[in-house]
């Protein structure tokens, strides 16, 4: 494993989760884009897809942060669009 992969990893994962503190601490979530969180989740699934399609597991780290990293974007699209009170913050 890269030691840089792992620290990149690290701060990408710290940084999703202030997302969401400041989405939950705010309860609103102005300054955020909705689109672009769609595109990230886009991203992910079409960069994460070797999973799926070539059957491709490898190790346990990579597929919980591949899980971690959807699943925290799904949550804020959710978040954006459907959870009271931040989807009535969303313009």
């Amino acid at each position: 494993m890269d030691v840089f992969q792992l620290i990149g990893d690290f701060l990408h994962l710290i940084a999703v989760l202030m997302l969401l503190l400041k989405i939950m601490a705010n309860k609103n979530v102005i300054g955020l884009s909705y689109k672009t969180q769609e595109i990230y989740l886009v991203v992910f699934l079409t960069r994460y897809s070797d999973m799926v399609l070539e059957n491709h597991w490898g190790s346990l780290y990579f597929n919980l942060m591949r899980f971690l990293f959807i699943g925290i974007t799904v949550y804020t699209i959710y978040l954006m669009k459907f959870k009271r009170p931040y989807k009535l913050s969303y313009d």
